[in-house]
């Protein structure tokens, strides 16, 4: 590697169908350590407003990245110690993991990517050729591959379909996307950096606050040990309940949702839900995902789908085993991945008798399918050419495929890859209903963007009927995905609204489960 001489500093920024959408900037700090700060503009993609994250950079001798800090409110990793083919990660729960790597980072792919690569390339010397550089993911907490080639006199072409112009000091000019149109996707400008302190951008991770109880209804924060973590939950009950009272569990969908429904930026309606059953007098419970709320990791080497079953039956029986409830008389809900976690768990513990099940815009076929769907509808949406549409269905299924795969090399944190385990990614909520022995509801809204009615909902209440579940099918009108009430069509935008939910879905919900509480034989005292 040659000897660099960047500017001290420089900035760069972003664009999204040729509008800003993230500003970056690089300071040097020393001649091995460099400091970053971007500014996401989240609200040009239904975000609540500009997100602000920095990261601080060492680089070793070898050129390699050797200590690699960020700051920002909602990410999973906080620090990360490479060397001696291993990392040394920090993550938001407090907790240290020790991850073997195959190969050492030059790059950590976060927003200000570009800068760090023409950080590299600027060392490199040209004449030698193409090449493949190292990036570390903190999403996946692994490390990928990225291959770089010169092009021209100054030019760079990247594996992942951009251009990077350079000046002779090796700043970063711009960038395009290699297409017949070489559209502009980035621009040097001025560098922008945050006026507060980096230290305070590991805030709390924003959503959107919940409302207060309705009159005499408690929420009683609780906590539930898994196998390998403390769980932190939400118990809503009546105040004053007459005897022990029917219960229902209630599991969220994918995500780093808490016990009340609260995520990055937007807020589900688990916790009217839950009032709403408090009120006709079903306690309810429901429980932070692994990373989410109060709650943490926990061990590194447990994949989604196994930290989801044992999650969701430590949360079962902690109901089942309370004195003021009716352990005859317990239900359990889920609302989308919930629901294919539901099934997964009576099909592993058949002892879990629940008296009804209720399967909340539930998926009716694998999910890898589900996703490949909602990206060919999301390029219709965006109105994006047929061959950029092959392009985004090519890279989600590359990117699944190479997801569902682990060599033991990177960390497989529950709540972390929220889709990509192989035992979520590819199971059949059809063959996993044949274990349901109870009355189930299944609900899906018809402004749902996420699931479909026929190829999910009513496919998975047809598998039901056919391996004699006693299934009920009920469209809600006007209901998204998340069951708010939604006059107008939904799109990813109109998710960050903090709608009210749908009192259709409500009474359905409530009223299905008070039912069968009530023509239920009662418990022996």
């Amino acid at each position: 590697m040659k000897p660099i001489d960047l500017p001290l500093m420089e900035g760069f920024q972003i664009l999204l169908r040729g509008e800003l959408f993230v500003e970056q900037a690089r300071r040097r700090v020393s001649s091995t350590v460099d400091e970053y700060h971007w500014t996401t503009h989240a609200e040009k993609v239904g975000g609540p407003k500009p997100v602000q994250e920095a990261a601080v950079i060492e680089i070793g001798d070898d050129g390699k990245v050797a200590n690699y800090s960020l700051f920002s409110s909602g990410a999973v990793l906080q620090r990360a110690v490479f060397g001696q083919n291993r990392a040394l990660l920090t993550l938001r729960d407090g907790n240290e993991h020790e991850l073997a790597l195959t190969v050492a980072p030059d790059l950590v792919l976060q927003q200000n990517l570009l800068l760090q690569l023409s950080r590299s390339l600027a060392a490199f010397d040209r004449d030698q050729g193409p090449r493949k550089l190292h990036y570390f993911s903190p999403e996946a907490l692994a490390v990928r591959e990225i291959e770089v080639a010169p092009a021209g006199t100054l030019d760079w072409e990247t594996s992942i379909g951009i251009r990077l112009n350079m000046s002779t000091s090796g700043a970063l000019v711009s960038a395009v996307r290699m297409d017949e149109q070489g559209t502009l996707v980035g621009r040097a400008a001025a560098p922008v950096f945050h006026a507060v302190p980096i230290e305070t951008l590991r805030g709390a991770e924003e959503s959107i606050e919940p409302p207060p109880p309705p009159p005499g209804i408690d929420r009683e924060e609780v906590t539930l040990e898994s196998d390998d973590i403390t769980l932190h939950g939400l118990f809503v009950h009546r105040r004053e309940p007459a005897g022990p009272c029917p219960a229902c569990l209630f599991l969220n969908g994918s995500g780093s949702i808490t016990r009340w429904g609260g995520a990055p930026g937007m807020r589900l309606k688990t916790l009217e839900t839950m009032d709403a059953l408090a009120q006709v007098g079903v306690a309810s419970l429901a429980i932070d995902a692994r990373g989410a709320g109060k709650t943490g990791f926990g061990k590194a080497d447990r994949s989604l789908g196994a930290t989801r079953l044992a999650d969701a039956g430590a949360a079962w029986r902690w109901l089942a085993a309370r004195a003021d409830i009716d352990a005859l008389h317990l239900f359990a809900a889920g609302h989308s991945l919930g629901a294919l976690v539901i099934l997964q768990l009576l099909s592993v513990d058949p002892a879990l008798a629940p008296a009804g099940l209720i399967l909340l815009a539930p998926p009716g076929r694998p999910l890898r399918a589900i996703l490949m769907e909602q990206n060919a509808r999301e390029s219709a949406r965006l109105q994006v050419s047929e061959e950029e549409a092959g392009k985004r269905d090519a890279a989600l299924r590359q990117w699944l495929d190479r997801e569902a795969r682990t060599d033991g090399t990177e960390l497989r944190l529950g709540g972390l890859r929220p889709l990509t385990d192989p035992a979520v990614l590819d199971a059949d909520p059809r063959a996993a209903i044949a274990a349901v022995r109870c009355p189930t509801l299944i609900l899906h809204g018809d402004k749902d963007i996420q699931t479909s009615a026929d190829r999910d909902a009513k496919a998975l209440h047809r598998a039901a009927r056919s391996r004699n579940v006693r299934s009920t099918y009920k469209e809600i009108h006007n209901a998204d995905h998340l069951f708010r009430l939604e006059p107008e069509a939904s799109t990813p935008e109109r998710y960050r609204q903090d709608l009210p939910p749908n009192p259709e879905y409500l009474a359905a919900v409530t009223g299905w489960i008070a039912g069968l509480a009530a023509s239920a034989p009662k418990p022996r005292r």
